[in-house]
């Protein structure tokens, strides 16, 4: 009883709210990704995969550059390398990446 009660009581505050106006969307509409998203993402992780099996700072570089969104000056420092290093990594492995595509 109590149950019934309080989903009215939500049911009559959702529609004073909105109007009571609902439209259904698929999720897996709004979430979906394209064949060239998932491709890129695919050959993305590949090329990671293949990176690490020879250097695992680059792969560090890319995470923390691609992935986290980190400038060359934040990346530099919380790998503790330099500035120059960064860039060379990042450039190497953007290179890398487009040969094993």
């Amino acid at each position: 009883m109590y149950e019934t009660r309080s989903n009215r009581l939500r049911q009559e505050s959702f529609e004073k709210e909105t109007g009571g106006d609902l439209t259904q969307v698929e999720l897996t509409d709004s979430v979906a990704m394209s064949d060239v998203q998932s491709r890129n993402c695919q050959t993305l992780i590949e090329a990671l995969r293949k990176l690490s099996a020879e250097d695992s700072r680059k792969v560090r570089v890319v995470q923390l550059r691609h992935f986290c969104g980190y400038s060359i000056e934040e990346t530099a420092e919380l790998l503790n390398i330099s500035e120059a290093t960064v860039e060379l990594d990042w450039r190497l492995a953007r290179l890398r990446r487009e040969i094993y595509s």
